[in-house]
C-alpha cells in the first residue's frame, strides 16, 4: 500500500470525534485480530463491548502503573515504558494493530516511540495515532507555560476535568512530531520504515465552551480556515501507518 493520495480535512465542530469509528472500520476491513493500545492507561481506545463483539485480543500498555490502576476492569494490561526500552518486550507477541489516542504529544523521543510501535507490529500490521497539533493556540500555550501556569489554564477552561486522581490526568506535553500533514511529517514517519496510509486533519476545537462568544468566534474562523487546507491550521490529526510485509 503506497502513501496516501492526500490528507482529509474535517471540521471538529461538525464531526465530533470520529477516530474510534475509523479504528473500528480498520479492524473490520483489515481483519484485525490483535490490538496493542499504547498509553491507553485509564482511557483505552476501544471499549470492552467492541473488543468482545469483534473477538479481539487487546492489550493496554502504559508506562504508569498509577494510570493502569484506573483501567476499567476486564482489560489485559501491562506496565511498560515504551519509548525508552525498545525493542518492546511483549513476550514475543506481535500485533495486527497498534493504536494510541492523546499519547504522542507526551512523548519526549518520538523516534524511539515509533520504533517501539514498529517492534510491536507484525509485518503488514497497522498503526493509528490521534494527537493534537501545533501551532494550534491552545497547545502552543500548554507547551510554553510552566507546570503551575498550565495547570491554571486547564482549570479555567476545563474545571475539575484533569484532576490527578481522575481518568484525564494532565501530563507534561512536548508535541514533538505532532503536526499536520506536511512533507516533513511524511518524511518523519517514512524514515521509521512506515508507509503512510492515511492522514486526517481536524480544524477547530471546543476549549472555549465556557465562553460562548469566544467559542462562536473560533468556530467562524475554523469554518473559513478549513477551506484553505493548510497543515499549519490543523488542531488535531490522526495518521494511519503500515509496517511493510517485507
Amino acid at each position: 500500500m503506497s502513501r496516501a493520495s492526500g490528507p482529509t480535512y474535517l471540521l471538529t465542530a461538525e464531526v465530533g470525534h470520529p477516530f474510534i469509528a475509523m479504528v473500528l472500520h480498520l479492524v473490520e476491513k483489515q481483519e484485525v485480530r490483535s490490538v496493542c493500545d499504547f498509553g491507553g492507561g485509564a482511557n483505552p481506545v476501544l471499549s470492552l463491548d467492541d473488543i468482545q463483539r469483534l473477538g479481539l485480543r487487546y492489550l493496554v500498555v502504559d508506562a504508569s502503573a498509577e494510570e493502569l490502576a484506573k483501567t476499567p476492569p476486564g482489560y489485559w494490561t501491562r506496565a511498560l515504558d515504551l519509548p525508552t526500552a525498545p525493542p518492546v518486550d511483549l513476550g514475543g507477541e506481535r500485533f495486527d494493530l497498534v493504536v494510541s489516542k492523546f499519547v504522542a504529544e507526551h512523548v519526549e523521543d518520538p523516534a524511539a516511540f515509533h520504533t517501539a510501535v514498529w517492534d510491536a507490529l507484525r509485518p503488514g500490521g497497522f498503526a493509528a495515532h490521534f494527537f493534537p497539533t501545533l501551532p494550534s493556540l491552545p497547545f502552543v500555550a500548554n507547551r510554553l507555560l510552566n507546570g503551575r501556569e498550565s495547570r491554571r489554564l486547564i482549570d479555567l477552561l476545563q474545571p475539575g476535568l484533569r484532576d490527578r486522581s481522575g481518568p484525564f490526568r494532565k501530563f507534561r506535553a512536548y508535541y514533538r512530531w505532532c503536526r499536520g500533514p506536511s512533507r516533513r511529517q511524511y518524511r518523519r514517519f517514512e524514515s521509521q520504515g512506515f508507509e503512510v496510509v492515511d492522514y486526517v486533519v481536524l480544524v477547530g476545537h471546543r476549549y472555549y465552551e465556557r465562553f460562548p462568544a469566544v467559542q462562536r468566534a473560533v468556530d467562524r474562523v475554523s469554518r473559513r480556515a478549513i477551506c484553505l487546507r493548510q497543515p499549519a491550521l490543523s488542531t488535531y490529526a490522526w495518521v494511519v501507518l503500515r509496517r511493510p510485509r517485507l
